[in-house]
C-alpha cells in the first residue's frame, strides 16, 4: 500500500527520522506539488470555487465593465481598502497582540 502525506518543510526531517525507526516502511523519494497557476489556487480552495468559476463566465461573455473587474479582483483576491496606512495597521495589530509566552533573550 502506498500513502501520500503531506507535511511542512520544517517537520519533515524529525517525521524520516522517525519512520527510518520502523522497519517495514520503506522509504519512498519525496514527491514535490506541482505549482498550481492562480486560477487553480483559488478554485482549490471550496469557499471560493464557485465564485471563480462565475466571475471566468461573466468574463468570457463580457459582462464586467473595467470597474466591475477591479471591484471581482478585490473579492477574489481580498484587496484591503483602509484609511489607516500601512504603518498605522501595523501599528494597532501590534498594540493588539497579547502573548502569554516569556520573553525569551537570544
Amino acid at each position: 500500500m502506498k500513502i501520500s502525506l503531506e507535511i511542512p518543510d520544517n517537520m519533515l526531517a524529525a517525521f524520516m527520522e522517525l519512520l527510518q525507526g520502523v522497519p517495514y516502511v520503506k522509504q519512498a523519494k519525496p514527491v514535490k506539488a506541482k505549482a498550481l497557476d492562480a486560477t487553480q489556487y483559488l478554485e482549490s480552495n471550496p469557499a471560493n470555487h464557485a465564485r471563480v468559476l462565475a466571475a471566468i463566465e461573466g468574463l468570457e461573455k463580457g459582462q464586467h465593465d473595467v470597474a466591475g473587474r477591479a471591484q471581482l479582483f478585490r473579492s477574489l483576491f481580498g484587496a484591503w481598502q483602509s484609511e489607516e496606512s500601512g504603518e498605522e495597521l501595523n501599528r494597532q495589530l501590534r498594540e493588539a497582540r497579547q502573548s502569554t509566552r516569556p520573553d525569551i533573550e537570544l
